[in-house]
């Protein structure tokens, strides 16, 4: 039993092929658009000057994120098509022998004695996020 393939069924072939590759491209575009991708890369030497210290979800649609740039931290809500600037300038605390063993240890007993009420420098904001009038 022989097969007969003619010129029709490669060009077909090769149609599906590169149709195929465009699409896992377009994909890797939109990804990369959503924030998937990858982090772009430091060029050698230079230190990073921004990076995300910490970041908790409080609900489905809602973050606090930490931010540090070039030694000042920034504390951020993002939520929806929304971001509010909860704190800015923060100037972050100093790293204690107990605190950098309590890093290492993640599932610790003891809490940390220094922490910060999360509404920051801004009583006015209440649990849910929104401004008090």
């Amino acid at each position: 039993m022989a097969v007969d393939i003619n010129l029709t069924d490669i060009f077909y072939s090769i149609a599906a092929l590169l149709f195929v590759i465009a699409l896992i491209g377009l994909a890797g575009a939109a990804a990369r658009r959503m924030g998937l991708g990858f982090n772009t890369p430091v060029k050698k030497g230079k230190k990073n000057r921004l990076s995300i210290v910490e970041m908790k979800s409080l609900d489905a649609k809602r973050r606090l994120v930490l931010l540090r740039r070039d030694d000042t931290e920034h504390l951020i809500l993002l939520g929806g098509d929304t971001a509010l600037l909860i704190e800015n300038a923060i100037t972050p605390p100093e790293e204690t022998p107990e605190e950098t063993e309590a890093a290492d240890a993640p599932f610790s007993q003891t809490a940390p004695s220094s922490q910060k009420n999360w509404q920051g420098s801004n009583p006015s904001l209440t649990a849910a996020g929104k401004a008090t009038t």
